[in-house]
């Protein structure tokens, strides 16, 4: 596969799971512009410079790139969330879908990884 490393590309999405749950306990601070853009992070750079040709025979990597793009959306969501919703219920709600859609993220990762 191209110049792409999954397994960091991977890891660099899941970390953003301990650092939400980090932010939303109060034990670190997040800004929106901690957040690189679903363009400008080294997946997304890859992705769009190179993987959407690259893969364009498999329909997969349209639906990463949609994933990819709801990963970074929802981590700039919770990072804009008032600290009081941070805390109730909408936080848990809000932080358990993130975690599905990092999940989903590397799943499809996995896959186009053995696909290609």
């Amino acid at each position: 596969m191209s110049n792409l490393d999954i397994s960091m590309a991977k890891l660099s999405h899941l970390s953003w799971k301990s650092k939400l749950i980090d932010f939303m306990y109060g034990l670190s601070t997040l800004t929106e512009a901690d957040v690189d853009n679903h363009y400008e992070c080294d997946f997304g750079k890859w992705l769009y410079q190179t993987g959407l040709a690259e893969f364009s025979y498999l329909p997969l990597i349209k639906t990463i790139e949609i994933e990819h793009k709801l990963v970074h959306a929802e981590i700039k969501r919770i990072i804009l969330l008032p600290k009081l919703d941070r805390e109730g219920d909408e936080g848990k709600r809000i932080i358990e879908n993130f975690k599905m859609l990092c999940d989903n993220l590397v799943r499809l990762l996995d896959q186009l990884k053995s696909e290609s």
